[in-house]
């Protein structure tokens, strides 16, 4: 969800994985009621008090940032190329 948000715009994105969590289950966990919003910072106050009266947990991932793709300071490349390369592939597997 975390590259398909950011494919949208051709925005990068700088993130800090939770150190208790392993990072695939962090990354890729598809548990109910995980959400991904991306808002300004002058918004985030906000955001945080949405939480509070709502309830419910939350915790900040990190920031757009440039245009590539970086997860615990490595950068897993520009946002453009990896969109490139994840809509050609299956028809590069296939090919």
């Amino acid at each position: 969800a975390l590259c398909e948000s950011a494919f949208v715009d051709g925005l990068g994105f700088n993130i800090t994985t939770a150190a208790d969590i392993r990072k695939d289950a962090y990354l890729f966990g598809e548990a109910q009621g995980r959400v991904l919003v991306s808002c300004s910072n002058d918004k985030l106050a906000a955001i945080h008090s949405v939480w509070e009266i709502a309830g419910v947990g939350g915790s900040v991932l990190g920031e757009v940032d440039g245009a590539a793709a970086t997860i615990d300071s490595t950068n897993f490349g520009e946002i453009e190329k990896l969109h490139q390369r994840y809509l050609t592939s299956l028809e590069n597997y296939l090919s």
